[in-house]
């Protein structure tokens, strides 16, 4: 349980100087009530730093089952031209709670459409993971995030 401090005049008075209205009266601050206004402000920092901390802890995220195996270079669409340098597509994955994909979405696009429908389309096929959990530990919907490097085969 987290102690708060007392509602004291101290309190009260450093509030009112802190949200100074046009009409209030002006207030002097004593060296205790500076003191005691960083006491205050170290509480309130680690009060808002620990709810920071957990509203934006990481969401579960699902296990890939045998990531490898979901999309190789044997899977070139056909109609896309020859290129040097690798393709990178990258791809958020909407899995439902029995670890199936329900949608994919590209997040960095390549510079070829068939390449990055043909990643989509493959991933709705072939990606299988293990459901994310909660901290109860029941299954859960989440994303998984990814990219996949497309290269001719040599």
């Amino acid at each position: 349980m987290l102690a708060l401090p007392p509602a004291d005049k101290r309190f009260s008075r450093i509030l009112s100087v802190a949200f100074l209205a046009d009409d209030a009266p002006a207030h002097r601050l004593t060296r205790n009530d500076i003191g005691y206004m960083e006491e205050v402000i170290v509480l309130l920092l680690s009060l808002g730093l620990a709810l920071v901390l957990q509203d934006h802890a990481a969401p579960p995220a699902p296990t890939p089952i045998h990531a490898e195996r979901w999309i190789s270079s044997e899977d070139m669409p056909r109609g896309v031209e020859r290129f040097e340098e690798a393709r990178t597509v990258g791809y958020v994955l909407e899995v439902d709670a029995q670890g199936q994909v329900t949608r994919c979405a590209i997040s960095q696009p390549t510079d070829s459409w068939r390449l990055d429908t043909t990643t989509c389309r493959l991933l709705r096929q072939r990606a299988q993971f293990q459901p994310a959990r909660d901290a109860e530990g029941n299954p859960v919907p989440s994303l998984y995030r990814g990219r996949f490097a497309w290269q001719w085969s040599r």
